[in-house]
Formats: C-alpha cells, structure tokens, sequence
C-alpha cells in the first residue's frame, strides 16, 4: 500500500531536516532500528553529531568499543552505571573524536588510573592557544572531578 499523495515521506525530508531529527534520538535502541530502514539513514546516523545516553544499558552483543565504531559522530555519552572496564573506555574515547561530553556517574569497574589514561589524549589543550582548566593530576588526585576544557566536560560522580 502507498501513503496518500498529501503525506510526506521521512527520506524527502531535507538532509539538515533527518539530522536534526537523528541528533536528538539518545536511546541507542532508536538509533539502531532508525538506521536499519535503510542504507542512506545507515550511513548518515554514523556522521551525525549525536548525544549518546547509554545509561539504559547496550543491549544486544554490542559493547562500548562497537558502539563507538559505529557511530564516530557522538559528541555527548552517558556511560552512567554501565560495567565499563578500564581498556573499553581508553578504546571508545580513541575512536570518538568528536566527543565533548562525557558522563561516567557510578560506573564502578573504572579505576583512577584508567580513566586519567583515557582521558589523557582528550584533554591536551586545543590547537589555538589557551590554558586548559585542568590536568591529567588533577584527575588522579580528586575522586569526584569535573573536567572543563573549553566545551568538552567529564563529569564524574
């Protein structure tokens, strides 16, 4: 059955219009069902600035790591809770250069080492020049750090 000639199909919509659309879905699940209607959606998910709330768990067989090749575009990731180990997060955080935010509230199989290796590349300062608000010691040395570096922030709780 087709739609009625009055009715406007998602993939007429203008390219900025599905981004916008795609920028704001955070459940991973919706992201994943969204990009296998089709090979255009597939491929424009992986691009798109998206803010990531993994709170909720995975899902799936999918760990951090897959999640991350897959969607190279996130700029925002709640990992609230989540059983992230050490090498995962040193892993994604590689993967995500466009990332900007952060969470990592209550996931307890981090160590301070870890984290302050995975975030040690992401916070050097930017290539204009600016003094960065914090260091790599500064992680090592408080257990409940906010990190603010320009608009790139790890929260930690």
């Amino acid at each position: 059955m087709t739609a009625p000639e009055s009715e406007l199909q998602l993939l007429e919509l203008p390219a900025q219009v599905l981004d916008l659309v795609m920028e704001k879905l955070t459940n991973l699940k919706d992201l994943v069902r969204l990009a296998a209607t089709c090979r255009m959606l597939h491929a424009r998910i992986a691009t798109v600035p998206l803010c990531l709330d993994l709170a909720c768990g995975i899902g799936g067989q999918q760990s951090l790591v897959e999640v991350a090749e897959a969607y190279s575009g996130i700029r925002s990731l709640n990992l609230s809770g989540l059983a992230v180990h050490d090498q995962d997060l040193i892993s994604a955080i590689n993967l995500l250069t466009d990332l900007r935010t952060l969470t990592l509230d209550k996931c307890q199989k981090l160590t301070g080492p870890g984290v302050q290796h995975a975030c040690s590349n992401w916070c050097q300062p930017p290539p204009v020049t600016r003094t960065p608000v914090c260091s790599a010691q500064a992680l090592q040395s408080h257990p409940l750090v906010t990190l603010q570096h320009g608009v790139e922030v790890l929260s930690l709780q």
